[in-house]
């Protein structure tokens, strides 16, 4: 390049590419709000607010990404025969053994699901159900015919568009809070602003032993 190219770049401010210069990346967005006076000083109060925000908002994705369940519809269940002993089986006192005794081979999501119309297995990512002995991995069975799920059972649950099994409280004032079985999650308060349906009950776990 020759000096007057040189004191032409000069001259145009063509200086180089300078460190952060440019439009911001479009994976970020500028945010800004106002905040109760409480909630405001203690923003004020931290060495870095914008990291205190970001921190605070990170742990609150991860607590949610922690207690929803997130279910994988297993397309490609299909039905299969098992055989099925005509006798009880004893956890206590042996029982003798006939091995003659059996009935004949009968479908293995048929005998689960005592023949309904409706019901559809998925699997289980989560831990939010681990006191009910619902865990990670295991595939479940759901009657999606039953929308009125009592308080005691467990109902598969749609909330702003993300799957999740829970316990239903009906509050009195109409509103719902989705309990899990697991003592280091929080119940999940349903909001009027949210999206929330309930899609079927629980019916059976099914797991590796």
């Amino acid at each position: 390049m020759g000096r007057k190219e040189q004191n032409s770049d000069k001259k145009n401010g063509h200086g180089g590419a300078r460190p952060g210069a440019g439009r911001p990346s479009l994976q970020t967005k500028y945010i800004s709000f106002r905040a109760p006076k409480e909630m405001a000083e203690m923003i004020e109060s931290q060495p870095s607010k914008t990291d205190y925000i970001k921190q605070c908002i990170q742990a609150d994705m991860d607590r949610r990404k922690a207690e929803t369940i997130e279910f994988i519809p297993l397309d490609n269940a299909r039905s299969g025969k098992i055989a099925v002993a005509d006798i009880a089986v004893a956890a206590g006192s042996p029982i003798w053994a006939d091995n003659q005794a059996y009935a004949e081979k009968v479908d293995a999501l048929q005998l689960l699901t005592g023949g309904r119309e409706g019901c559809v297995v998925m699997q289980v990512k989560g831990t939010s159900m681990i006191g009910d002995g619902i865990e990670n991995g295991n595939k479940i069975i759901v009657d999606t015919t039953i929308k009125e799920v009592p308080e005691d059972k467990i109902a598969l649950c749609c909330v702003d568009n993300e799957f999740t099994i829970k316990r239903i409280r009906r509050n009195e004032n109409g509103s719902y809070t989705l309990l899990p079985s697991n003592e280091k999650m929080n119940p999940i308060e349903v909001t009027d602003n949210q999206n929330f349906a309930v899609y079927g009950q629980v019916l059976h776990v099914i797991k590796d032993l």
